[in-house]
């Protein structure tokens, strides 16, 4: 008898395949779809610098990616749950609220 999982399982994600700018055209907090960052977006640039106008501050910080999860500034992490050539999907806790963004590359 085989255990199925209900996570999918991702291709390994390098930063190289997160560059560019990330348009969030749906949010979700603690789990109910919110208007409040209709005009968020994430920055990610070819020297592992992060931006976000998510929080007040968009100045650009390096990351790391480990394991699907991008830590920025040792306290920020998002989980990357899915990702296509147009489409990164990620899981955070900012401010101790659950997020999930859905971004388009712009």
């Amino acid at each position: 008898m085989s255990c199925k999982s209900d996570k999918p399982v991702l291709p390994i994600i390098v930063a190289s395949d997160l560059v560019g700018n990330w348009k969030v055209i749906e949010a979700y907090k603690s789990g109910k779809k919110t208007s409040l960052l209709d005009n968020g977006y994430f920055k990610i640039d070819t020297n592992n610098r992060f931006s976000t106008n998510i929080l007040a501050d968009t100045s650009y910080y390096p990351f790391i990616l480990k394991n699907e999860v991008i830590s920025v500034n040792s306290k920020d992490r998002y989980h990357v749950i899915a990702k296509t050539s147009d489409t990164l999907i990620m899981d955070a806790n900012l401010r101790n609220f659950n997020f999930r963004f859905v971004t388009v590359k712009d």
